[in-house]
């Protein structure tokens, strides 16, 4: 098949005029749409990301639980010295229950 230069000129000026079209597209992909700019939710999305995964490495490091206050808590039961206040336990029970329930 012979193609001459009108075909081939017009073949071309329909893939630019397709190549245009997409980029007319992805740009407004980016415009405001419902009143948010879509390509700032990606940014919003990935600091999130990255807030979560600087929270997730701090949990990591943290240990499961302080063994310095656990040794302190230890020697004053053994020397009688805790005095545990039941108000004071249930109101951190209630309130752990009522944060609990929420989440």
């Amino acid at each position: 098949m012979r193609i001459n230069d009108r075909e081939l000129i017009s073949g071309l000026r329909n893939y630019i005029e397709d190549l245009r079209a997409i980029e007319r597209s992805q740009r407004d992909q980016q415009r405001v749409q419902g009143g948010r700019i879509e390509g700032r939710d990606r940014v919003e999305i990935s600091r999130r990301s990255r807030e979560a995964e600087k929270a997730r490495k701090v949990v990591e490091r943290t240990p499961d639980m302080d063994e310095k206050r656990v040794r302190e808590l230890k020697d004053a039961i053994e020397q009688g010295r805790y005095n545990v206040k039941g108000e004071a336990v249930a109101e951190n029970i209630i309130r752990r229950s009522i944060v609990d329930t929420l989440l």
